[in-house]
């Protein structure tokens, strides 16, 4: 798809189970600031792939599902259920599912955040109101357990990024009994990744620390520079570092020595 199509797949036990009606109306019920969303009477329209595409209007804007009546393939889930250290269940939750769902919005606004916040909203409530398994947010290659995420997205709207739900945090033991970690999808809010090498702090220091710059930066923009410095007081000041990865020198990231 191309890069201005927002999407998210929902994994399904049965594709019969999705329903936009329910769906906006869970939309409407539970967030205050919801998307504008209007049923459209049009019939579901099958592509010539054997889509079923149920199209909706969303604040206006064209929007649609796309329902598939078979499963994802396994590759293209690998990568995320690999590093879902925050759901062990990942796995075999995904072998449970035989068709998917996607939440697209081919026309959507030009904030990268407020599309993420509708797709997020969206998807949040498909999941609810359908025989949902998991749900793949593969801009960022993650996958999240349908109540978690709706547990997540319902506090959107209140100044609370759920960044957890766009943003993996991914930790990597190095042979010197170190910690790399590191972020992979701030890039998508044009906004750098966070990376910290070869850290000899606990690993649950290091991903508080990090998580709390990335919100900084979801409400601040990209406004640290080069040699600034972060911490979440005035003893605790680390050194931040803007270049490349070390990962990969194409990516933009910032170094956080810790």
């Amino acid at each position: 798809m191309k890069s201005d199509v927002f999407f998210a797949i929902v994994l399904l036990k049965d594709p019969k189970s999705v329903s936009v009606p329910k769906m906006a109306e869970f939309v409407r019920t539970h967030w205050a600031d919801a998307p504008s969303l209007t049923e459209l009477d049009a019939d579901p329209v099958v592509s010539p792939e054997g889509s079923l595409l149920m199209p909706f209007m969303v604040n206006g804007e064209p929007a649609f599902l796309v329902v598939e009546d078979k499963p994802v393939p396994e590759e293209d889930l690998e990568l995320a259920i690999l590093t879902a250290w925050y759901w062990p269940e990942a796995s075999q939750a995904a072998e449970e599912h035989r068709a998917f769902a996607m939440v697209v919005l081919p026309s959507a606004p030009a904030d990268p955040l407020e599309k993420t916040a509708i797709v997020t909203q969206l998807t949040a409530a498909l999941a609810m109101t359908s025989q949902a398994v998991a749900v793949f947010w593969a801009k960022s290659n993650l996958i999240h357990e349908p109540e978690a995420f709706f547990n997540s997205a319902k506090h959107l709207g209140s100044g609370v990024y759920p960044i957890e739900l766009w943003v993996g945090f991914h930790a990597e033991p190095e042979p010197d009994h170190t910690i790399t970690f590191f972020t992979r999808g701030m890039l998508n809010f044009g906004l750098p990744e966070i990376e910290v090498y070869n850290s000899t702090r606990d690993l649950q220091f290091i991903y508080e620390r990090v998580f709390n710059v990335a919100h900084f930066l979801f409400e601040h923009g990209p406004v640290i520079k080069d040699q600034e410095t972060v911490g979440t007081n005035e003893d605790e000041q680390f050194v931040v570092t803007i270049g490349p990865s070390r990962f990969d020198a194409r990516i933009k990231t910032m170094q956080i020595d810790m």
